[in-house]
């Protein structure tokens, strides 16, 4: 179809003004920072609602989270896209171009720049902006004051060098240091999508010994060598203005003071998982019971006694180390050197006209009363492990007391198990839990225990369901946990996952709609 003369020619009227526009105005030397900043501002918007718009049809456990923790998903999406671009921006300035080499002798290293490097510089003062402006609005869920204070810093140090074009050498060597970025948040997201068993996985090893090489090299190394081109060139540093020289012997040492804090938990972590992968599958109770039973009651005589190890399975008992032996001793029921420590029943008192010797691998409880019972004269070593077995395995009380809930006037009710030694959890603050959750029909539904590992979260900003952050913090009538406590909670379905349920799938869901839940809380502290 063709178009109107007049038309084509209005058409080209606002093309030009437009060119006019950008070449003016937008991209001009005196308005382009500014400009970068805008645009860093808007691409990090746009990358934040991309991030939520895919997550929501390609991941299942987005839909899980709570409003919090989606935030901050996608908020990691946001800085992740952010550490690639300025990484590759700045190796490219720092190792590649010649824009910053010794070799080229357009003035003082120092006083160097170029428009591309204005631009790179201010999309990450736009980013920088637009995380920091987050972490204050949700303070302190999306982090605490070290972040702040990081992401100050960052913006003010980046556009100084922006504006004045000084120092930017320096700007992009402590930006590399973004490369550790994507490595840590794939390490928050797998927390998340752990639902194949990924934490458990070689490659969560692997993400691990990753962050720390790459922290090491970019932010301990890297900021060596910074000071180290300072210190060559501090006759071409001293030539800036008073407020660039501040800013790079200012910013840099916070940073890596901050940098090294870290760097000391991420080696802490990778021991800690790396002892646990190399650990025995049992525990130090269990193991303390086996080596007791195992060293202490061999028998002396092989002919008339046999200890056998059974790891088998029957509909009430748990595997145990059971002592199959034609002797007798003085006891009305089988004794078994058990790893459960409820498989050991109080004897009754001896009747004395009761005294022959009974089988002890017979199971018939009638015939005790057909037998009297003899004294049997063991080892001194048979002795000591018959004693210990039994001192372990006994039972601590022959019956638990029922647990009474006090309902508080948001419908949570709660019963203390265990009061807490320690101090309080506050409003913000990073803590650990252990907790086993439970339906009303019993059935369990998750446990921090199966895993090995406690729940970290910030308590009272939303990353967990209503009920929890009001049974730890406490209010409306309930006592806060202290640290060591334990505490059952039994929360209505307003306080929980309400109508939608959770982990639904198929038409079917782990905690069905409108579910009362179970918790069984151990507050473990501060994290």
């Amino acid at each position: 179809m063709a178009v109107a003369k007049k038309t084509a020619l209005a058409f080209k009227s606002y093309q030009n003004q437009a060119q006019v526009l950008v070449k003016t105005y937008l991209l001009a030397d005196a308005f382009m920072p500014y400009t970068c900043v805008l645009g860093g501002i808007f691409a990090s918007k746009m990358v934040y609602d991309l991030s939520q718009l895919i997550s929501t049809f390609y991941f299942r456990t987005y839909a899980g989270l709570t409003k919090i923790q989606r935030i901050e998903w996608n908020n990691r999406g946001m800085s992740s896209v952010h550490a690639i671009f300025i990484t590759t921006v700045s190796l490219y300035f720092v190792f590649w171009s010649d824009l910053y080499s010794d070799q080229y002798t357009a003035g003082p290293v120092t006083f160097r720049s170029s428009p591309l490097s204005t631009f790179a510089l201010g999309v990450s003062v736009g980013y920088f902006l637009s995380d920091l402006g987050m972490i204050l609005w949700f303070y302190p869920a999306l982090g605490g004051l070290e972040y702040v204070v990081h992401h100050a810093l960052s913006a003010i140090a980046v556009a100084y060098s922006m504006v004045s074009g000084e120092g930017q050498l320096y700007t992009f060597m402590v930006l590399i240091s973004e490369l550790t970025t994507p490595e840590i948040n794939l390490r928050w997201y797998v927390w998340y999508l752990d639902t194949a068993g990924l934490k458990k996985s070689n490659a969560y090893i692997i993400n691990g010994l990753v962050i720390f090489f790459a922290w090491m090299v970019a932010r301990i190394f890297l900021f060596v060598y910074m000071f180290y081109h300072v210190y060559l060139h501090c006759n071409q540093v001293f030539q800036m203005h008073q407020i660039g020289i501040f800013l790079v012997f200012t910013v840099p040492s916070v940073l890596g003071a901050m940098n090294l804090m870290w760097f000391g938990k991420i080696v802490k972590g990778m021991m800690k998982t790396l002892a646990k992968r190399q650990s025995i599958k049992f525990s130090i109770k269990n193991q303390s019971e086996f080596l007791i039973c195992l060293v202490f009651l061999q028998p002396s005589q092989t002919k008339h006694n046999k200890l056998n190890i059974s790891n088998t399975r029957s509909q009430n008992t748990q595997p145990i180390f059971k002592m199959a032996t034609t002797t007798t001793l003085l006891s009305p029921t089988p004794i078994k050197c058990s790893s459960s420590s409820g498989s050991l029943p109080p004897p009754p008192p001896p009747s004395p006209h009761h005294h022959q010797p009974i089988n002890l691998t017979s199971s018939s409880s009638n015939s005790i009363n057909n037998h009297t019972f003899k004294p049997l004269n063991l080892t001194r070593r048979e002795t000591i492990g018959l004693g210990l077995c039994v001192t372990i395995g006994w039972p601590q009380s022959a019956s638990a007391e029922p647990c009474e809930f006090t309902v508080a006037e948001s419908g949570l009710a709660f019963c203390d198990k265990v009061v807490g030694y320690g101090s309080q959890a506050e409003k913000g603050q990073l803590i650990k839990a252990h907790y086993v959750g439970k339906l009303e029909t019993g059935k369990v539904f998750d446990s921090s225990y199966n895993r090995g590992k406690p729940l970290t979260f910030r308590i009272g900003v939303g990353e967990v369901i209503k009920g929890w952050d009001q049974g730890i913090l406490g209010g409306d009538g309930v006592p806060p946990m202290l640290a060591g406590g334990k505490r059952t909670l039994k929360l209505p379905p307003q306080l929980g996952y309400g109508m939608r349920g959770a982990g639904c799938r198929g038409g079917s869901c782990i905690i069905p709609p409108d579910s009362v839940l179970f918790f069984d809380v151990e507050f473990i502290g501060k994290a």
